[in-house]
């Protein structure tokens, strides 16, 4: 499948760092992740399940085919777990098909902005695929946009991908057809105080504002030969890391260790030199402990009411633990598996481990994952993250007790 550089999915990034695109355009394509693919497959999942009209479920045990970046494929069976996750998103779509009545769906479309970029100097092409989206001509357009992923939740609200997916949807010759938009996020193996499904209304005129305002001015702005690397939370999955000149200020800048600080800026768009890389990834164990020091003491500052203004803590569930000693008897005896199967000599095993145990024993991924729940239990404890984060922050009198509530 191509990808635009200036694409939907990495607008959050290149509209904050327009020298991002350039960048990136140098580094070698990174090998395949099996969770990017396991993504694909998830998606083509629902996609089959909408355009059959059919539940998750009906697909268990179907396998999957999805191509990777280096001319192969891997196959991805349909797991209780993926179909359950994807049964989230479809239930979504089918609920508010029932609510908006007469409406049509799209699943799965291709769409250009090439008549945006017409607007402005852009030498690269705009494009990309909706996952769905229902409307209804002078009425609402609901896009939906589905995540598999677990490790970083994405909110609905001004998100650039649900836009652009919007305005692609939309078209220069539809501008005034509908009458409100919707962005609905659905991320159902990712916990979120607002669950796993997310929604942010607007009127068609703001799309407008954003498209000519935002999306396009920032379009040209990357395509310039001298556009500026911003560094920023959108550095997050950028593969230009490691030749980036202002990231490298940046840690230069921020790291208090002469290592770093003495390291010399590399050329623009260049890459720091194997003398240069030594240096830094020598310290860097010794960074890496410095700085989870740091955080712990800033844990109990911020619990003594004497911590950083731009940081605070959290809850955070902890990872499962057996709720007592006879924990793994019963589940021995539950799930009638021998009892010395579930350890490991000397000490026993793991819930993690136990699962496993009990998948090959015949149990169903869902199940197995069940029965060690009902014998586990999850330590609250605390993480420490920037004012930014939208979890409420706790508060210092009752350490699991969230400000304002």
């Amino acid at each position: 499948m191509k990808h635009s550089s200036l694409g939907a999915s990495k607008a959050y990034r290149w509209m904050n760092c327009p020298a991002s695109v350039r960048l990136e355009e140098q580094m070698p394509e990174p090998p395949s992740s099996k969770y990017a693919m396991e993504g694909t497959a998830a998606h083509t999942l629902g996609e089959m399940c909408l355009l059959e009209d059919c539940d998750a479920r009906a697909h268990l045990g179907v396998t999957i085919l999805v191509d990777d970046r280096e001319g192969g494929s891997a196959d991805f069976e349909v797991t209780t777990d993926m179909a359950d996750a994807v049964q989230v998103y479809l239930d979504t779509i089918r609920e508010d098909q029932a609510e908006m009545g007469n409406c049509a769906m799209n699943v799965e479309q291709s769409f250009d902005l090439n008549w945006l970029k017409n607007h402005g100097r852009i030498d690269r092409n705009m494009f990309g695929t909706n996952d769905c989206c229902l409307y209804q001509a002078f009425g609402p357009l609901r896009v939906y946009d589905y995540k598999h992923g677990a490790g970083k939740r994405v909110e609905a609200e001004d998100n650039p991908q649900g836009l652009y997916y919007a305005l692609g949807r939309m078209g220069e010759d539809y501008l005034e057809c509908f009458t409100s938009i919707e962005v609905v996020i659905v991320q159902p193996r990712c916990a979120h105080p607002e669950g796993p499904v997310r929604r942010w209304e607007f009127s068609p005129d703001y799309l407008i504002d954003w498209g000519r305002n935002a999306l396009l001015p920032a379009a040209v702005e990357a395509c310039k030969p001298d556009c500026e690397a911003v560094p920023g939370d959108w550095c997050h999955w950028c593969r230009a890391q490691p030749i980036c000149p202002a990231l490298c200020r940046a840690v230069q800048e921020a790291c208090p260790f002469d290592v770093v600080a003495d390291v010399v800026e590399p050329p623009a768009f260049g890459t720091l030199t194997a003398e240069q890389r030594s240096k830094v990834l020598t310290a860097g164990d010794l960074v890496k402990k410095w700085i989870d020091g740091l955080k712990d003491y800033e844990i109990a500052q911020q619990q003594a009411g004497a911590g950083c203004p731009d940081w605070k803590l959290v809850a955070k569930a902890g990872n499962r633990a057996w709720a007592n000693d006879g924990a793994l008897a019963a589940l021995a005896e539950a799930t009638a598996t021998a009892v010395g199967d579930l350890y490991n000599d000397p000490k026993p095993m793991s819930p993690a481990q136990a699962e496993k145990v009990l998948k090959r024993a015949g149990f169903k991924a869902k199940e197995a994952k069940e029965k060690v729940d009902e014998l586990c239990h999850r330590p609250e404890s605390v993480a420490l993250v920037s004012v930014a984060d939208p979890r409420p922050a706790l508060s210092q009198e009752c350490p699991f007790e969230k400000v304002g509530e």
